[in-house]
């Protein structure tokens, strides 16, 4: 192979990554539309009160499920990735298994833990057992919620990408929002519950659809054994990424306490608004991933570095537009849930500034975990997060919904800035300029193809 061939399948591997980039931003933003629509819906229909209800009961399925899935999501689509990337299906296949078997028999008693607790997490957000119907079925989502992220994040692994992006995005959301429609024009639905419910709803769907894809992949295979690091390495992604949504969890649930299901309502309007950036993160996140695994698996860091830059910039040109929009016009924005949300300019500004400063750093967090840096991403996650629950705690009874919108911005930025410094002194890749490392993998590449 010389070196005009060498170019040439370069190329043609990075435009592969372009188009799937391209199906999975489009899925993902028919996904946030869907969402959109569905929060709207709930925000016009049972105010701020109705939606403060039903962010709760949403977190903490969001929450709790995550605490199900111990992390295992990342590491099996670093796994099934390197699997396929030298052959071995069946390693694949069994490692999704197990991981399979373990999430959706935690996540069963996760849900029956919620399900006991309800009262009580109804007494702290809105001081009586109103809410207690939205954390039971907040609970009979977990499960749900936990097997469909495992499905997805082996249908990444295994390069179906659309199919992967459908489960997580628009399929859950679209029932949700259809069935409550339906109903509310039938003239029921009167309270938030439904929505609730119809949420719930969703994410089973999304289960089924997940879980019947992952029966026709789990064809009868030996017992081939999983790797040992595998749950390990699970933990300490869990014990990081955990942290991230208990900080969610605890900006509502704070919210709530100090002004009520209103204010938690609004905060969370807000929030989902600012989400979209992560929206676009994670669609890029959903394909770099496997590439990144691989890649690094193979001490390539100058086309990881190339792929990163690449995203960053695709990232930034994405959420520019949306930035504009929520900076000069927050009120516009937050004028298509009703008046009541209009006081949440403020929050959306500082929220959405955060986020987006969190795209600009691309995606170094996730280079992280594929390089198998595991410990580090614990340390750097937990050390943010602990400095933002401690500004959440005393900023929220002061400055209300901006104060725990601070919180959030800080730990986005504190976060990107120690992963930007770990990926570039620790596993060697430099978002701009060159390291030895990269100089040292481009030039194995290049005697390789000499070598064809």
């Amino acid at each position: 192979m010389n070196r005009f061939d060498s170019y040439r399948v370069r190329a043609f591997r990075l435009s592969g990554v372009r188009l799937e980039l391209a199906v999975a931003f489009s899925i993902k933003i028919a996904g946030a539309a869907v969402a959109f629509l569905l929060n709207w819906f709930i925000a016009r229909h049972y105010g701020a009160a109705g939606a403060g209800l039903v962010a709760a009961a949403v977190t903490t399925t969001v929450m709790v499920a995550s605490f199900a899935v111990l992390g295992l999501d990342n590491v099996l689509v670093r796994a099934v990735a390197i699997h396929q990337r030298q052959g071995s299906l069946d390693r694949s296949k069994a490692a999704v298994k197990r991981v399979f078997v373990l999430v959706g028999s935690l996540a069963l008693i996760l849900a029956l833990g919620v399900l006991l607790a309800r009262n009580l997490l109804s007494t702290i957000v809105a001081d009586s057992h109103e809410a207690g119907p939205y954390f039971a079925l907040a609970a009979i989502a977990v499960p749900a919620l936990a097997i469909a992220r495992i499905a997805s994040a082996a249908l990444r692994g295994l390069g179906r990408v659309p199919l992967s992006q459908f489960i997580i995005g628009p399929v859950g959301a679209s029932a949700a929002i259809i069935a409550l429609a339906l109903t509310v024009f039938a003239g029921g639905a009167r309270t938030a519950v439904w929505a609730t419910a119809y949420q719930s709803m969703g994410w089973v769907l999304a289960a089924g659809i997940g879980g019947y894809a992952l029966v026709r992949m789990l064809k009868p295979v030996g017992r081939s054994p999983v790797p040992e690091p595998m749950l390990k390495s699970g933990l300490l992604l869990f014990a990081a990424g955990m942290s991230t949504y208990f900080l969610e969890w605890l900006a509502v649930f704070t919210v709530s306490a100090h002004y009520g299901p209103a204010g938690a309502g609004i905060f969370r309007i807000s929030f989902q608004i600012a989400g979209l950036f992560t929206l676009i993160n994670l669609a890029f996140q959903s394909i770099m991933g496997p590439h990144f695994a691989a890649d690094l698996h193979e001490r390539n860091f100058g086309r990881v570095a190339t792929l990163a830059r690449k995203s960053s910039l695709a990232m930034g040109a994405s959420g520019f537009p949306l930035l504009f929009l929520v900076m000069i016009w927050p009120e516009l924005v937050l004028s298509f849930f009703g008046a009541e949300f209009l006081v949440g300019a403020s929050t959306l500004r500082i929220l959405a500034a955060g986020q987006f400063l969190n795209l600009l750093l691309g995606p170094v967090g996730l280079i992280i975990i594929m390089a198998r840096h595991e410990k580090l991403n614990l340390a750097y996650n937990l050390g943010s997060n602990v400095l933002a629950a401690v500004l959440c705690v005393l900023l929220t009874p002061v400055w209300g919904a901006e104060g725990a919108a601070i919180a959030l911005a800080a730990t986005a930025l504190v976060r990107r800035i120690a992963a930007a410094i770990i990926v570039r002194r620790v596993i060697g890749v430099r978002l701009i300029g060159r390291s030895a490392r990269q100089d040292a993998s481009e030039t194995a590449a290049s005697e390789g193809s000499a070598a064809c």
